[in-house]
């Protein structure tokens, strides 16, 4: 292959992918795991610490009281819920925003409540939980599973975080949805209530 149509082949290529790069719903996911990605910087961390520094029959077992390290390692057990655990909740409100910020939509609070709301909603609050000593599992309800909130759910979470915050932007967009406020009203209730009949729509519709 001469030199000059590879050129041409690898001009093609860096069209495409200026193209997808500039398509709306890719760059809203890659705006939006940018943002995610010192979450899960953190939690990569504190797994390294905890099971490989702090493990209690590890190296550092010797030196210091097991049971000091097992207190140590529940603060990293505790980052860990705060971010790995709830990834899907992180990408549902970065995606939103994001998807917000490319839409040129203002109120980019009331979407990322919208879609976290929408989440929830389309999460199962139940679980399988066998007791100790029993042979028969018992369904456990009023609870969001780990399973769901965390990595294994963020497929559901990048799909709610685009299309809720797509309908909501919509919606929010229509004037004939929007109410009219008169008076001395803080700013805040305003946008509250321009946005209360598409949140309703969006979350109800889900």
């Amino acid at each position: 292959m001469d030199k000059t149509r590879r050129d041409i082949i690898f001009e093609k290529f860096g069209l495409i992918a200026t193209k997808l790069g500039n398509q709306i719903h890719l760059r809203t996911l890659r705006d939006a795991f940018a943002t995610f990605m010192p979450f899960m910087m953190l939690a990569g961390f504190v797994t390294l610490i905890n099971y490989v520094i702090l493990e209690p029959t590890g190296f550092m077992g010797k030196i210091v009281d097991p049971d000091t390290l097992t207190t140590i390692q529940q603060i990293g057990e505790s980052i860990a819920n705060g971010t790995l655990s709830i990834t899907t909740l992180l990408i549902v409100a970065a995606v939103s925003y994001h998807m917000c910020v490319s839409r040129d939509y203002s109120n980019h609070i009331a979407a990322v409540l919208v879609s976290i709301s929408t989440f929830v909603v389309l999460t199962p609050m139940a679980t399988m939980y066998t007791p100790e000593n029993a042979s028969k599992a018992i369904e456990v309800t009023g609870i969001i599973p780990v399973s769901h909130t965390g990595a294994s759910g963020m497929f559901v979470g990048i799909f709610v975080g685009l299309l809720a915050t797509e309908l909501f932007i919509k919606l929010s967009n229509n004037e004939k949805l929007q109410i009219k406020l008169s008076g001395n009203i803080p700013p805040a209730v305003l946008k509250s209530f321009n946005v209360l009949i598409p949140i309703i729509i969006t979350v109800t519709s889900f």
